[in-house]
C-alpha cells in the first residue's frame, strides 16, 4: 500500500483522552493506476481489534486508511475527518510524504462557508439536547399565536390555512421563511428545525410544534435530574464547534485544542446539564459559528476542480 500519511487520531489528537481512551489512527493511501483503470479502488481499508465488541477498551486499536479519491470526496462534503486530519501536527504523524506536505500546505482550500459535516453534526446534537432558552420561548410564542386563531376559527366555523396568517408569523433566530425548491413560489416556514408548508391548516401546524415542544419538556425533566445524558456525544459536539470557531476566527486550527480540558470534563460528565446550562451553551456556540461562517471570506463551496486536478497530478510521474 502506497501510504500518503498515517496519523494518531481521535482523543489523543484533540487532547481529550482519558485513562480509558482507546487508540485511533487515520490515514490516506494512493491507489495504483491499475486499480483506477479497473475501477477497483477501495474507499477505505479498516483494521480493528474490536470488531466483535460492543464497546472499545483501552487496549483496542482502530485504524482506517482512506483512498485519496474518497478523502477528497469527504472534503467536498465538508466532513470533519478531513478537517481533523489535515491539521494533525507533525508529532502525531507516523507516516508522511511529499504528497501529504502539499495537501497540508493547501489546507485553507478545504475551508468553506458550508463545512456541512461539522454544522450538521452540531445541529443534530443541539436539537437532541438543547431544551432551554430561546427555543422553548420561540415555540411557545408560535403556539400562543396559533391558539388564538384556532379559537377564532371555532367561533366562525372556518378552517384557516397557515398562509392566511403568513405575515403574522414570528421571525427570529429560530424562525424564518425558506425556499427549498428552485421555483420560488410560496416559501416554507421553518421553526426550530421544523418545516411547515403554507397550505397546511393552523391546527395541523399547532400539533406538529406542540409535539416538539412537549418532547423538549421531557428532555428538560431528564436534564434536571442529570440522567439520560450522552455526555460523550455532547463533548463531540462542543469539540467540533470549537474547531470550526477557531478556523473561522484565525484561519487555522491547532491541536491539541485550547478547550481540551473543558471538553474532557464534559465527556466525563463532570457538569450538571441543567444547572450548568450545557444545552444553552451548545446552542449559543452553534449560533456563533453560523454568524462567523456567514461573515467569513471563504467560498460557499470547495472548488472540486482544484481537488480533481491535484489527484491527477499525483499520478503524473
Amino acid at each position: 500500500m502506497n501510504l500518503i500519511v498515517k496519523s494518531i487520531f481521535g482523543s489523543y489528537l484533540y487532547g481529550t483522552n482519558t485513562k480509558n481512551s482507546d487508540r485511533d489512527y487515520k490515514g490516506i493511501y494512493l491507489p495504483t493506476k491499475k486499480e483506477c483503470y479497473l475501477n477497483n479502488i477501495q474507499k477505505s481499508i479498516n483494521f480493528s481489534t474490536s470488531s466483535n465488541k460492543i464497546k472499545n477498551n483501552i487496549e483496542d486499536i482502530d485504524e482506517e486508511i482512506y483512498s485519496l479519491q474518497y478523502f477528497m470526496k469527504l472534503a467536498v462534503n465538508g466532513e470533519m475527518i478531513v478537517i481533523d486530519l489535515i491539521h494533525a501536527p507533525d508529532e502525531m504523524l507516523l507516516k508522511t510524504s511529499d504528497i501529504w506536505k502539499k495537501i497540508r500546505a493547501k489546507r485553507s482550500e478545504f475551508y468553506s462557508k458550508k463545512l456541512s459535516g461539522y454544522l450538521d453534526y452540531i445541529r443534530k446534537q443541539t436539537q437532541k439536547y438543547c431544551f432551554k432558552g430561546k427555543r422553548l420561548i420561540v415555540m411557545k410564542e408560535f403556539l400562543n399565536l396559533l391558539d388564538y386563531y384556532i379559537n377564532l376559527k371555532s367561533k366562525n366555523n372556518k378552517i384557516l390555512k397557515l398562509k392566511e396568517i403568513w405575515n403574522k408569523l414570528p421571525l427570529n433566530d429560530y424562525s424564518r421563511f425558506v425556499y427549498i425548491f428552485k421555483e420560488k413560489r410560496w416559501p416554507f416556514y421553518e421553526i426550530c428545525g421544523k418545516l411547515l408548508q403554507p397550505t397546511i391548516s393552523i391546527e395541523y401546524a399547532y400539533n406538529i410544534i406542540k409535539k416538539e415542544y412537549d418532547s423538549y419538556g421531557e428532555r428538560a425533566r431528564q436534564a434536571e435530574k442529570n440522567v439520560g445524558i450522552d455526555w460523550k456525544a455532547i463533548s463531540h459536539a462542543f469539540r467540533s464547534g470549537y474547531q470550526l470557531k477557531e478556523i473561522y476566527e484565525t484561519g487555522d486550527l491547532k491541536f491539541p485544542l485550547k478547550k481540551s480540558e473543558y471538553i474532557k470534563n464534559i465527556k466525563l460528565g463532570n457538569y450538571h446539564y441543567y444547572n450548568d446550562n450545557i444545552g444553552e451553551k451548545l446552542d449559543n456556540l452553534l449560533l456563533e459559528i453560523e454568524i462567523l461562517s456567514s461573515k467569513s471570506k471563504y467560498p460557499e463551496y470547495i472548488n472540486i476542480e482544484n481537488l480533481n486536478k491535484f489527484i491527477l497530478e499525483c499520478y503524473e510521474k
